[in-house]
């Protein structure tokens, strides 16, 4: 987990690389949360794009780390899962910058639910890699792999190799 030292991109908190052992197995869904399913459990449509005409099958965007909480946590529901995050009163979706950052030290998970949660950044790391040395790059360019205007409105993960 982490970064190499060949990573002239990273931050210093991302050095240096290290192993790190998953202690329990977890799933991930294969392709980003769209704004049609987002609409469907949270009845918004935050996304910056939502007047184009392919929004609805985009990637949500525009939502904060408490917005995907509070998603997860409807989701489950919806499905009679166990929630897997304990929030506090008040939380709620499109809170402001403060409110949020104040209120989500107050939000605690429970890994061993069976609802919806958000990885932590060693299952992300883990999923992402896929099982290679990839350095990870979300936008821009990097290594050969670059993205064009409307991919990087869609904010999905890429992994390029280090050899291209």
């Amino acid at each position: 987990m982490g970064s190499g030292d060949d990573d002239e991109d990273a931050f210093g908190r991302e050095n240096p690389r290290h192993q790190v052992r998953l202690s329990r197995g977890f799933c991930i869904i294969r392709a980003p949360v769209t704004q049609v399913l987002w609409k469907s459990v949270t009845g918004g449509h935050p996304s910056e794009f939502k007047d184009k005409p392919d929004s609805a099958n985009r990637p949500v965007e525009e939502v904060s780390w408490c917005d995907a909480v509070l998603f997860a946590n409807r989701l489950s529901g919806s499905e009679g899962l166990t929630l897997a995050y304990q929030i506090p009163k008040g939380f709620k979706l499109g809170m402001d910058g403060y409110d949020s950052k104040r209120m989500s030290h107050e939000v605690t998970v429970d890994l061993d639910a069976d609802g919806y949660r958000l990885p932590t950044e060693a299952e992300w790391e883990y999923a992402a890699r896929a099982g290679e040395e990839y350095i990870i790059v979300q936008g821009g360019r990097k290594n050969g792999c670059s993205l064009d205007a409307d991919d990087r409105l869609d904010r999905s993960l890429l992994a390029c190799d280090r050899s291209s």
